[in-house]
């Protein structure tokens, strides 16, 4: 855990997440939500990952390869993740990226986000989160 951007013993309050990041070797860089769904504060480093995000750019040092449900990594094309994942429950076009988006029926903080880039038309940032709410 990169522990400039967040302390290992940072509170985090009940019912409340915390954006954390996490950096390999080679300065890779993977954000992450911790999670406290607990009903009293506690430190960050023994909250639940609830989520992940990465982007193609913080991953640009190479080395680090990040693989969500049904294989789907940067790179991937429009097809391959709507293959996966079906038709997405909210789309966004935009200049510089497309936005996919899919949300679990109980709750908007089961979620999953695929953005391409405008250029390519391939994979450039993933989210997944479960919050377990």
């Amino acid at each position: 855990m990169d522990t400039e951007y967040t302390a290992e013993n940072y509170m985090v309050n009940a019912n409340e997440y915390e954006l954390v990041y996490f950096e390999d070797a080679n300065d890779n860089e993977i954000m992450a939500y911790a999670i406290n769904n607990t009903d009293t504060a506690m430190e960050v480093k023994d909250c639940l990952i609830g989520g992940v995000s990465v982007d193609d750019y913080d991953l640009e040092n190479g080395g680090l390869t990040v693989i969500f449900p049904g294989g789907l990594q940067m790179g991937a094309s429009k097809d391959a993740v709507t293959g996966a994942y079906g038709e997405a429950d909210d789309t966004y076009d935009g200049d510089s990226l497309s936005m996919y988006s899919w949300y679990s029926d109980d709750s908007y903080y089961k979620s999953c986000e695929i953005d391409f880039d405008a250029e390519s038309g391939l994979v450039c940032t993933m989210t997944m989160q479960n919050f377990g709410q």
